[in-house]
């Protein structure tokens, strides 16, 4: 035990030692002083008798010398050296861990490094630690700290990156919210005047449309180029060209029989009656575009759901209508 302490507290432990000790065991009464040699004829008068010199007085007792004192100054250096020696070992224990710990890092680091690409590899230490450091600690253990840090502060990094970034996302979503109902709106604006050019070429095309026979005729093959119609429609309708697309219906309509052509400068006389005048039209009652319409939307809506008979044969008084031009 004496040689985990300095000289110094060696030696002074030593001496309380002795000092107890001697306390213990105290050594026996001195023997007695001899008598006093007896008293002599006085001098002579003219012999002078000189006074002896007065005795030194004793040393006063020494406070930094007693045995309390040096038991209070072992006391207080075990205390020093005890509390030393409990935190150099909670500072081992420490490093252990972290070394354990940076141990299991690299590994986890070196197996991710062997899946993909290690972006700390390529980091410039310089740019973070000083030469010295560098030196002292390695460069590898840098780079195990800063991956370590990385993961440690990518969570944060990240929620810092979207609170900044939301009302940008947020303004970004309204603007492109705002360009599609702009493009939107500008898509059934090119519509609408598409289809205004298409009744301005053909005015009749909406009741056209409705027709079977149309539709058949969009089945068939076009001899100029090869298409079927009903593509070549289509086609013609995504591009918006309306001028092709009334082309379609003026040609289907020079297939079907004209309409009577009626001179409104000569009025109509009942027939066996001479003096001329247009022939009188197919009889029949007029169909107006609104009427028609409203027909269509009926048919949308499933008002004639159940009632085909019905639907045919307000289909046919369309058809008559329309080939007789009685539509009003």
């Amino acid at each position: 035990m004496s040689n985990r302490y300095p000289r110094k507290i060696q030696q002074q432990r030593d001496a309380i030692k002795a000092r107890e000790d001697e306390l213990r065991n105290p050594q026996p009464d001195p023997p007695p002083a001899p008598a006093a040699d007896p008293i002599l004829d006085p001098p002579p008068a003219d012999e002078v008798v000189q006074d002896p010199p007065p005795a030194d007085p004793p040393p006063a007792a020494d406070p930094n010398n007693t045995p309390e004192y040096w038991r209070a100054r072992f006391h207080t250096v075990e205390g020093v050296l005890r509390k030393e020696r409990e935190e150099r070992t909670r500072d081992q224990q420490a490093q252990a861990t972290q070394l354990q710990t940076l141990q299991t890092q690299v590994q986890q680091l070196q197996q991710q490094a062997t899946a993909g690409r290690d972006p700390v590899a390529e980091v410039d230490l310089s740019q973070h630690f000083t030469p010295e450091v560098i030196e002292q600690h390695g460069a590898e253990h840098l780079r195990s700290v800063l991956r370590a840090a990385q993961r440690t502060l990518q969570p944060q990094l990240q929620q810092a990156v979207d609170a900044a970034l939301a009302p940008v996302r947020q303004q970004l979503e309204q603007t492109q919210q705002n360009i599609k109902q702009e493009r939107q709106s500008q898509a059934n604006t090119a519509y609408d005047s598409f289809l205004t050019k298409v009744s301005e070429l053909v005015p009749t095309w909406q009741q056209v449309n409705q027709d079977p026979r149309f539709h058949a005729y969009l089945e068939a093959v076009d001899e100029a180029t090869g298409m079927r119609r009903q593509d070549l429609l289509g086609g013609f309708e995504q591009r918006r060209d309306a001028t092709r697309v009334a082309k379609v219906f003026s040609d289907f309509l020079k297939t079907v029989a004209p309409p009577v052509q009626r001179d409104p400068q000569r009025r109509a006389v009942p027939a066996g009656q001479s003096g001329g005048g247009n022939e009188p039209p197919p009889p029949g009652p007029t169909i107006t575009q609104a009427e028609i319409r409203q027909f269509q939307a009926d048919i949308a809506k499933g008002r004639y759901r159940g009632r085909a008979a019905e639907q045919k044969a307000m289909q046919d008084r369309i058809d008559q209508a329309y080939l007789g031009n009685r539509i009003g």
